[in-house]
């Protein structure tokens, strides 16, 4: 964790940084059209930012009101898995856990895609959707997180602004995902105080012109296009080309993985602050992640290789990532059991059952791969 402002500050970088994140944790339902049966992870945008970079060795304590379901039992295992503090996880009012559902298909040409759904495949009931940390309920997140590296974002409400100006009050990086542009005050403040804003070309055309003195940098993804950003007082964009992908399987998460992987080479790179960090600095970074965006691709889920894959080939991703020189990057400036799994988990379903919930299911979910090192 970083040092508040005031202490003596440490003459290197420290070896295991701190995020904090609130927003978006769920459980991802993932059925595949090339593969019989149903595998659940831990996701949501927030949830796999936070459990890839506990994995990749950080300190990550995700911020929620994830309830004590069978959705919720089987994401914080998933969680605790790669090393999450899960302290602050189910803040009360604990809620219903938000479900999504990922179906893995391949259009005439044999190309894989996904879709997204929010309704229980068997019965067709809508599952638990998100809902925000009440402000009355995020004071004991505010003294536990309040010294993270960084703070992660991808909801705006009041609970994460008053957390925002916590991190931000002791130094740290604030990293805003905005899904939409919602009129509200939360997303406009978190929109003029983040040091990163970061989202998709389509769900965002572009943001209104800012003159914020505290956003450092903008990306917006461009999906097989790439990536574009522009930084503090310039209205260009630069352009860097999507890293390529030997395989894809599933592309779902690999914006996660991008967010991931450029928040730890960032912070390997920086030697004193953000703020103070040149566009050479943030390329490299995007490089990385870039690269372990391309890598996920190989994998079903939005982070299915963690679970499969050697650890040491990851490690030999970032360390690649982090030697690369900027020259070598192209830039530009621009204008399980399926139907017993689904019945355990949705509620609609599993209130209709007779049997109690077999234990064997989150096991069955969580048995294969590799821990964190």
């Amino acid at each position: 964790m970083r040092t508040r402002k005031g202490s003596k500050e440490p003459k290197t970088m420290p070896p295991n940084p701190g995020i904090a994140g609130i927003g978006l944790i769920a459980l991802d339902m993932v059925w595949s059209s090339d593969r019989s049966g149903l595998e659940l992870f831990a996701g949501g945008t927030c949830g796999n930012v936070l459990a890839i970079l506990a994995f990749l060795g950080w300190k990550a304590m995700p911020i929620g009101r994830i309830g004590e379901d069978i959705a919720g039992e089987l994401v914080k295992d998933d969680l605790a898995r790669w090393g999450a503090d899960l302290s602050c996880i189910s803040l009360k009012p604990t809620a219903k856990t938000p479900v999504i559902v990922e179906k893995i298909r391949r259009d005439r040409n044999g190309i894989p895609f996904h879709t997204f759904s929010f309704h229980c495949p068997s019965c067709s009931r809508r599952f638990p959707g998100f809902q925000a940390v009440p402000a009355c309920s995020i004071e004991v997140a505010i003294e536990m997180a309040g010294a993270a590296d960084v703070l992660f974002i991808d909801r705006a409400s009041k609970s994460s602004v008053l957390l925002a100006e916590a991190v931000s009050k002791a130094g740290g990086m604030i990293v805003f995902e905005p899904a939409s542009i919602v009129q509200s005050r939360s997303s406009a403040y978190l929109l003029e105080t983040a040091n990163v804003v970061k989202y998709s070309h389509d769900r965002i055309d572009e943001l209104p012109q800012s003159d914020s003195k505290t956003r450092f940098l903008e990306i917006q993804t461009l999906g097989r296009g790439g990536l574009r950003f522009k930084t503090r007082g310039t209205r260009n964009w630069q352009h860097m080309q999507a890293e390529p992908v030997e395989q894809i399987v599933d592309a779902a998460g690999s914006g996660d993985w991008l967010t991931a992987g450029f928040l730890y080479a960032l912070h390997r790179r920086q030697t004193n602050s953000h703020k103070k960090l040149g566009v050479k600095e943030i390329v490299q970074a995007l490089a990385l992640g870039q690269k372990l965006a391309a890598w996920n691709c190989k994998y079903r889920g939005a982070r299915g290789g963690m679970y499969t894959a050697d650890k040491s080939r990851i490690a030999s991703i970032v360390a690649e990532g982090l030697s690369a020189s900027v020259g070598h990057r192209h830039v530009t400036c621009t204008g399980s059991d399926a139907p017993n799994a689904v019945a355990d988990v949705c509620l609609n379903c599993s209130s209709s059952r007779v049997q109690s919930v077999q234990p064997t299911v989150r096991a069955r979910v969580l048995a294969s791969g590799n821990r964190r090192a």
